[in-house]
C-alpha cells in the first residue's frame, strides 16, 4: 500500500488501521506524511505493521525512542526505509541492538543526523549480518565512521553502500580500499565528499573492490591525476559505470584519458568539469567509440 504525501490525519490513520483487509499487509509506504510520535503510536497499536516485510517511513519526524523501539521489534522486515527522520545515533543504536531485525537486507538511514558513533553501532551489530544494501547518504560519519564500517566483521554481505556527502577524505577512501570484508560490493557511492586524487588512487589500487560495477565519485576534487589513476586501474576490471562529474577535470585530463584508458566502461560521466569544445574536438575519435558524457 502506498500513501505517500497524503497529509494523513489521526482519524485517517485510525480508519486505515481498522480495515480488516490489512491484517496481512506486506508493504507500506508512508513517505512525507509528518506522522510524528503520536500518530505513529496509534498506527502501531492497531497491529497493522506487524506482518510487514517492507516499510517506508521517509520524512515523517519519527525520532522518539518509543517509535524507534517499536520499529525495531518488527521481525518480518526485509526492507526498512526511515530516511530523513532525525533518528540520530541513539535511534540507530536501538535498531542495531534489535534481535528482531535479522531478516533485513535493505536499510536506508540517509539524512538522519548520524555521526561516527552511529556508524560504529551499525558496524558492531550482529543484527545486520544479512544486509545487502546500506544507504547512509547525507549524514556526518566522516573517516572514523567509514573505518568502522570497513572493518566490520558483520557487513560482508553488502553489495551496495551509499556514503554520499559524509565528510569523507582520502583516509576514508583508503579504509574502504583496505577492507577485508567488503569484497562483495558491486555499487559504491562516494559523491560529494573530498577524497581527492589520493583517495582515487587508493580505490583504483584496491584488491578488495574488484567486484565493483558502479563507482560514484562526483564532486570529490580528484582532478586530472585522480582520473588517470582510475582510468588505468587493473584492479577495477569489472567496473562498468563511473561517475566523475564536477571534479576539476580539464582538456588535458580528457586528452590523457583518451591515450591511456584501459577500463572497459559502458558509461563514464565527466559532465560539469572544465572540458571545452576544443578539448572534445581534440579527442573526437575517442569520444565517438566510447560512451563518455562531457557536458
Amino acid at each position: 500500500m502506498t500513501l505517500d504525501y497524503c497529509e494523513l490525519s489521526s482519524d485517517s490513520l485510525k480508519e486505515i488501521a481498522g480495515l480488516s483487509t490489512l491484517g496481512n499487509l506486506k508493504t507500506l509506504k508512508l513517505q512525507g506524511n509528518r506522522i510524528g510520535a503520536t500518530k505513529f503510536a496509534e498506527l502501531a497499536a492497531s497491529g497493522v505493521l506487524r506482518n510487514l516485510t517492507e516499510l517506508d517511513l521517509t520524512c515523517n519526524d519519527i525520532e522518539d525512542i518509543t517509535s524507534i523501539t517499536y520499529i525495531a521489534s518488527l521481525e518480518n522486515l526485509t526492507k526498512l526505509d526511515p530516511q530523513e527522520n532525525g533518528m540520530g545515533d541513539a535511534g540507530v543504536a536501538i535498531l542495531a541492538a534489535s534481535e528482531a531485525l535479522k531478516t533485513l537486507t535493505t536499510l536506508n538511514l540517509a539524512l538522519n543526523d548520524l555521526s561516527a558513533k552511529g556508524a560504529k553501532a551499525i558496524a558492531k551489530s550482529t543484527t545486520f549480518i544479512n544486509l545487502k544494501i546500506l544507504l547512509l547518504g547525507s549524514n556526518g560519519i566522516g573517516d572514523e565512521g567509514v573505518a568502522a564500517l570497513a572493518d566490520s566483521p558483520v557487513l560482508g554481505n553488502l553489495t551496495t553502500i551509499d556514503l554520499v556527502a559524509n565528510n569523507i577524505s582520502h583516509l576514508g577512501a583508503q579504509s574502504l580500499a583496505d577492507s577485508l570484508t567488503l569484497t562483495s560490493l558491486t555499487i559504491l557511492h562516494l559523491g560529494a565528499n573530498k577524497i581527492g586524487s589520493i583517495g582515487a588512487k587508493a580505490l583504483a589500487e584496491s584488491t578488495t573492490l574488484i567486484n565493483l560495477a558502479l563507482l560514484g565519485l562526483s564532486n570529490n576534487g580528484i582532478g586530472n591525476k585522480g582520473l588517470i589513476y582510475l582510468a588505468v586501474s587493473t584492479a577495477l576490471k569489472n567496473l562498468k559505470i563511473l561517475w566523475l562529474r564536477s571534479n576539476y577535470i580539464d582538456n588535458d585530463g580528457l586528452k590523457d584519458l583518451a591515450n591511456k584508458m584501459t577500463l572497459n566502461l559502458t558509461f563514464l560521466d565527466l559532465g560539469n568539469n572544465y572540458i571545452s569544445d576544443e578539448g572534445r574536438e581534440a579527442v573526437k575519435d575517442f569520444l565517438l567509440k566510447t560512451n563518455v558524457r562531457t557536458y
